[in-house]
């Protein structure tokens, strides 16, 4: 009888154990889908362009996107952060008001000294949309517009490997379950935009104009040439909450720390852990400046 009395205490410990975890595991995941929402909130969410209008928007006019110069990942196709003031911003030829216009919401700036940008939204996860762009002489636009979990991948080559390397060196087995990853599926909701490896000895505000950045839908097709980590990191993100995912690659291999900190601010660390930071940083991430 005692034993008999010890199991069923244990089992009864057991159920116990079990019905809190199913309580603590549902509650984590209600954590999480309300930290999925705000870890990526913009410090500008407070921020927001005026919708009461400030000239009459002729939808005529003509249709010329070189006169309209936008930050390089501000194009078709990409993936803004959702439930947060989204910044678009950009340059025009003419001072002078300027309008945007997205899912029946129209934003007012002003073009100043040939720049502009608008605070937007914030809008849930969906899409997509059209973006259009107004002044009095001219119209453009972008399509195919996605809100979204976005995040930048940035680092050294342990974020830069990308899928096709880690093929290479992968063992038969795990070249079978690589492969199978790849051609798994084509996932319209998940985009991709790889940044180049460019230089410079200074801040930039934008690329350099022969450099062509674009946001790329996942597929078979050119899921080889992604980072493997941000490949992997964004199919299981998509595959859990199924909202649009935008992944920005921003990383390379072999670099120091400080390549990446501002000089002024690099000689003010601890110099224990900074290499030569007398010498020049020559790496800028744009995306982050």
């Amino acid at each position: 009888m005692k034993v008999k009395r010890i199991i069923l205490s244990f089992l009864v410990v057991l159920i116990i154990i079990l019905l809190n975890g199913c309580e603590k595991a549902e509650l984590e995941e209600n954590i999480n889908l309300e930290r999925l929402k705000e870890m990526t909130m913009s410090n500008d969410e407070q921020k927001s362009s005026s919708t009461i209008a400030s000239f009459t928007i002729d939808e005529l006019v003509e249709e010329s996107s070189s006169k309209f110069n936008f930050f390089d990942l501000i194009t078709n196709h990409m993936v803004l952060q959702a439930n947060a003031t989204v910044r678009i911003f950009g340059k025009y030829e003419t001072d002078g008001p300027i309008a945007l216009s997205i899912d029946d919401v129209t934003y007012y700036e002003e073009v100043i000294n040939g720049s502009f940008e608008f605070y937007i939204g914030p809008f849930n996860y969906g899409g997509p949309y059209t973006i259009k762009f107004y002044t009095k002489e001219f119209q453009t636009k972008i399509d195919d517009v996605l809100f979204g979990e976005v995040f930048l991948m940035s680092g050294q080559s342990n974020m830069a490997i990308t899928m096709s390397e880690i093929l290479k060196s992968a063992t038969v087995d795990y070249k079978v379950s690589i492969e199978e990853d790849i051609y798994e599926n084509d996932y319209d909701q998940i985009r991709f935009n790889t940044i180049g490896t460019l230089s410079s000895r200074e801040e930039k505000d934008n690329f350099t104009p022969n450099q062509v950045f674009s946001w790329d839908s996942l597929s078979s097709d050119n899921a080889y040439g992604l980072s493997a980590f941000s490949f992997y990191y964004a199919k299981t993100l998509y595959e859990e909450y199924k909202v649009p995912i935008g992944i920005v690659i921003s990383a390379v291999g072999a670099t120091y720390t400080n390549t990446w900190i501002p000089s002024e601010e690099a000689k003010e660390m601890d110099q224990t852990y900074v290499k030569n930071v007398s010498d020049e940083t020559h790496h800028h991430n744009t995306l982050m400046g």
